[in-house]
């Protein structure tokens, strides 16, 4: 809507055909293009002030992202020493395992050795004492006689004793390796507790980096979506930059004009130059349109001329019309200073331009028929303070 109101602003002073001819002002022109440049200003500061807080925001987002960058490198560090960790444990407890299984095997084969031992011994006693006597018949016979009784028990008493030793020792042997296996199993308890705690550190440690990175990627989202409005803002920002200098050059422009009619303004012309040679064809006052068939006001002085020829300045002034202008048709309106103000209407063509200084006899159009004309004339005109007066007294 503001910029509407610009562009309006913008037109109405390039055409000046919009200003009605009692009314033109270059006081109101100027007030319009200050109101328009007051608001361009107004836009221009709230953009450069959502630029200052986007900066901010970037700046923030930015930070955001190098502690999370921060925190992901310290996390994949602790993740590759709890991995190396969880690696060495795990070869700890395969270690004591194997240490476990090798003491069951040589418990296993002691005791595989001390039965063959005690199974061999029995039969070399047998043997020794089958030797030293009778046969193996001949002992069962003997044995059976009362003398040698002693010698049978002698020998059964041989083997009972080394079969005792052997029995103590393994149970020795099984008591020292029942010790170090609880010991080892005790290891590998607390290993494996480690290796649970590891392992329960390491995924906290992974789901830590996934929670990480994607907090980073939803930042960077963020930082793309802050830039390209900023972006957006410092375009609409340059943009409204471009319309200002347009409107300050303007305003430049309307000053100057006020300054010139300032000049001018000590007293009005007291003749006029005629604009165009020629007599006038119907004079100032009531008179019967020819158009509109009523009698009304004639508030002015139509003067002969031919279709194209030359219109000047009747006076030194400003042009604060140069425009269509309704029944007038191609008009031109120049302010000479001291409330005077000479019109020129129904021309062809004009050869001046809304704000443009003349001087008396300068071009300003050619003799045409436009608006409500009944063919090639000069409609003129002579405004004093805004009220029509007879051109005559001025030519």
């Amino acid at each position: 809507m503001r910029r509407r109101l610009i562009v309006a602003v913008l037109t109405l002073l390039t055409i000046g055909g919009v200003i009605p001819a009692a009314h033109a002002s270059l006081e109101s022109d100027l007030e319009s293009v200050q109101d328009a440049i007051e608001d361009i200003q107004d836009r221009i500061s709230e953009a450069e002030g959502r630029q200052s807080d986007l900066v901010t925001d970037l700046l923030i987002s930015q930070s955001r992202i190098d502690g999370l960058d921060a925190d992901i490198r310290v996390t994949v560090t602790e993740l590759a020493v709890v991995t190396a960790d969880i690696a060495t444990t795990e070869s700890e407890l395969d270690l004591l395992e194997g240490q476990l299984a090798a003491q069951n095997s040589a418990l296993e084969a002691t005791r595989e050795e001390m039965a063959t031992t005690n199974a061999e011994a029995l039969s070399f006693a047998l043997e020794a004492y089958m030797g030293a006597g009778p046969t193996g018949l001949e002992f069962a016979m003997v044995v059976d006689e009362v003398q040698d009784i002693g010698l049978a028990v002698d020998y059964v008493g041989w083997l009972a004793l080394a079969t005792e030793r052997d029995l103590r020792r393994l149970d020795a042997l099984a008591q020292l390796e029942g010790r170090q296996r609880v010991l080892i199993e005790q290891q590998q308890l607390v290993v494996g507790e480690l290796l649970s705690l590891l392992e329960q550190d390491g995924a906290r440690l992974v789901g830590l980096r996934t929670r990480l990175e994607d907090q980073r990627v939803q930042v960077e989202d963020e930082l793309v979506t802050q830039q390209a409005r900023l972006d957006e803002l410092e375009e609409q920002e340059a943009e409204f930059r471009d319309e200002l200098d347009v409107l300050e050059a303007e305003q430049a422009n309307i000053e100057e004009l006020i300054a010139e009619r300032a000049r001018q303004a000590g007293s009005a012309p007291g003749i006029l130059m005629r604009p165009v040679p020629g007599p006038i064809s119907s004079g100032f006052g009531p008179r019967l349109h020819p158009i509109l068939g009523y009698t009304r006001m004639h508030t002015g002085a139509d003067m002969s001329a031919g279709q194209g020829d030359p219109i000047v300045a009747g006076a030194d002034g400003v042009v604060i019309l140069a425009a269509y202008n309704g029944g007038y048709g191609n008009t031109v309106m120049i302010d000479h200073g001291g409330g005077m103000v000479t019109l020129y209407a129904h021309q062809s063509s004009l050869a001046v331009v809304y704000g443009q200084t003349v001087a008396t006899g300068d071009l300003i159009g050619y003799i045409g028929s436009t608006g409500l004309s009944t063919g090639p004339h000069l409609h003129f005109e002579v405004r004093i303070n805004g009220e029509p007066v007879d051109p005559a007294q001025y030519l």
